[in-house]
């Protein structure tokens, strides 16, 4: 919504027409598919990470911990399931931009992040591997000083920024989405992506 009062919509029914207009627009746009090509790999995730707990189990989207990395030890394994290329210019364009900004930050590690480790368009869908933090979420935090609180704003901020330098966004910051390490007083942003099959 716009600032300024004469660019608003008047209702929200106007709004939700020109979102629709917007939306069905995308079905007319062509993807470079080579772009996608270049992430396409042919593992399975759940054979290649399989999965020891879950966090996240629907028909679309799992998002598990996997104990049995040999390179990394305890990873997250974050796939969307039956999301593939060539069903619309909107999914595509989805995909592209998740796995475009995964390849950024593999590239150049972004702080108060995971370490992400590996990311691709499997068979199954798109899938993206990054280390387990430990730590517990920042809304169950008590009993933070006014320096802790501060700490922890500026390393949010710290993070955001480098995220959009890269030309990334997070998408959901939320206290649920935080992990507080209490030993070194830090923070990790999680469900740093993600994709739906609407894009």
């Amino acid at each position: 919504m716009s600032a300024a009062p004469q660019n608003r919509f008047q209702s929200a029914v106007e709004m939700a027409d020109h979102f629709a207009a917007l939306t069905e627009s995308f079905g007319t746009m062509a993807v470079d598919q080579t772009l996608i090509d270049r992430h396409e790999k042919s593992l399975i995730p759940y054979v290649a990470w399989p999965p020891s707990e879950f966090f996240v189990r629907e028909p679309r989207r799992w998002v598990y911990r996997c104990d049995s990395d040999p390179s990394h030890g305890a990873v997250v394994v974050k796939v969307w399931n039956g999301l593939l290329r060539n069903v619309n210019a909107a999914t595509d364009l989805a995909i592209l931009r998740l796995l475009e900004s995964v390849s950024r930050i593999l590239s150049s590690p972004v702080q108060g992040l995971p370490k992400f480790v590996d990311m691709g368009l499997s068979p199954v869908g798109p899938y993206v591997v990054y280390r387990y933090q430990k730590g517990i979420p920042l809304l169950e935090v008590r009993d933070l000083s006014p320096e802790e609180t501060l700490s922890i704003c500026e390393q949010i901020l710290v993070s955001v920024s480098e995220l959009h330098a890269l030309g990334c966004e997070h998408g959901d910051i939320a206290e649920k989405n935080i992990i507080y390490v209490g030993e070194s007083k830090s923070i990790c942003l999680l469900d740093a992506f993600d994709i739906s099959s609407v894009g």
